[in-house]
């Protein structure tokens, strides 16, 4: 809401309500315009449980769009709760559940923030860090997706993508790369071959192979 806006509203209660006492009013909205950018970037980042209010809108609207915000956590608490006791077969969707995210990073899938069926079906590469309201959790393990799309795929049918993986390294997980990097991969794999890798890394020094 513009600083504009609440001075006009509060125009005939500066007398009557200490709130709306200028002085006062000039030091809280100070406060709240350095605080609230802070408190609104860790909550959004972490919990993602920040909503944009149109602070023009009258008090019924503010109540209205806040109770459709509960009820829709609600709702997606009691969905959890009931996937996740059935969770050896049924995956958990994450939407709408306002957790703290650290938990997404201590036990990430294989794919890593790869979409497993964009992987697996369509045959690309599509890093999901920052859709993190597609995740589901499945066996204790967190897995990215590029839309609600792939999402509602692999509730379907979860053990096609997660059953028989065979990533036994960081690396062999599917990645994009940006062509610069894999230019850089790509010279060092030429520069090796023909010469002993052993020689190189122990001794430093480049020996022809036999």
């Amino acid at each position: 809401m513009p600083i504009d806006e609440v001075y006009n509203r509060t125009v005939g209660r500066v007398q009557s309500d200490f709130d709306c006492d200028r002085t006062i009013l000039v030091r809280r909205l100070a406060k709240q315009a350095k605080s609230i950018p802070e408190t609104g970037f860790f909550y959004n980042k972490y919990y993602n449980s920040l909503i944009s209010v149109d602070g023009k809108k009258s008090r019924w609207y503010m109540e209205d769009l806040a109770l459709e915000s509960l009820e829709k956590t609600i709702k997606a608490r009691l969905e959890f709760a009931r996937d996740f006791y059935f969770q050896s077969t049924r995956p958990c969707i994450m939407e709408n559940l306002n957790y703290d995210r650290i938990y997404m990073k201590q036990s990430i899938s294989q794919f890593g923030y790869m979409c497993p069926v964009s992987w697996k079906v369509q045959k690309k590469f599509v890093n999901c860090t920052h859709r993190i309201e597609n995740c589901v959790l499945y066996k204790n393990f967190f897995y990215y997706f590029a839309s609600p799309e792939e999402r509602a795929i692999f509730i379907s049918d979860p053990l096609k993508f997660s059953k028989n993986l065979n990533f036994s390294h960081e690396r062999n997980i599917p990645k994009r790369y940006r062509y610069h990097k894999a230019a850089e991969i790509i010279s060092q794999e030429k520069a090796l071959m023909g010469h002993c890798p052993v020689t190189l890394k122990d001794e430093e020094r480049v020996e022809k192979g036999y």
